[in-house]
């Protein structure tokens, strides 16, 4: 079967994250975002880093997520669908993010959209309505900034009547 070239690198798609075992390498700010759109979305979620923030560490002790305090090892991959690489150290993504690949799991590698097969969007959300945001990875900052204008301007336009939304296909 002759493969063709995609005619975008990341498709946007809206995914039932029950129960899906998902890995957060990285314990800081951008993981913390990460991990609150996985936990939201209902996502098994690990998180291994030595350091984490006040809210991951307030989560494993809720029971809401499993915490491994340690260096980032390469079987942590393993068993996994989503791992988000979200360190300080580039290299240790990189790291992640090949390891992910090997073991099948879809991987966002945090600094460096090239290396991911997986980003997250910016999203608004307004009732049953949701818009989700990207740049492909090129601008996550004009992602946010589109997003909060959409959010911003959502109130001054046609609202959308909750009974007015169907159920999903």
């Amino acid at each position: 079967m002759k493969r063709r070239r995609p005619s975008v690198r990341f498709t946007t798609l809206a995914v039932d994250l029950s129960r899906v075992a998902c890995l957060v390498v990285g314990g800081g700010t951008v993981a913390t975002r990460k991990v609150r759109t996985l936990v939201a979305g209902g996502a098994r979620v690990t998180v291994v880093s030595p350091a984490v923030a006040p809210w991951i560490a307030a989560l494993a002790r809720r029971g809401l997520i499993a915490l491994r305090r340690r260096p980032y090892a390469g079987t942590d991959v393993l068993g996994q669908r989503i791992v988000v690489a979200a360190t300080d150290d580039p290299a240790l993504n990189d790291r992640v993010g090949r390891a992910a690949d090997r073991s099948g799991a879809l991987a966002c590698v945090a600094s460096s959209a090239r290396h991911s097969r997986l980003i997250f969007p910016a999203v608004v959300r307004h009732g049953r309505v949701t818009v989700a945001v990207h740049t492909g990875g090129r601008s996550p900052a004009l992602s946010r900034t589109v997003r909060n204008a959409i959010s911003a301007g959502w109130g001054t336009r046609r609202r959308v009547p909750p009974g007015r939304v169907g159920r999903p296909a």
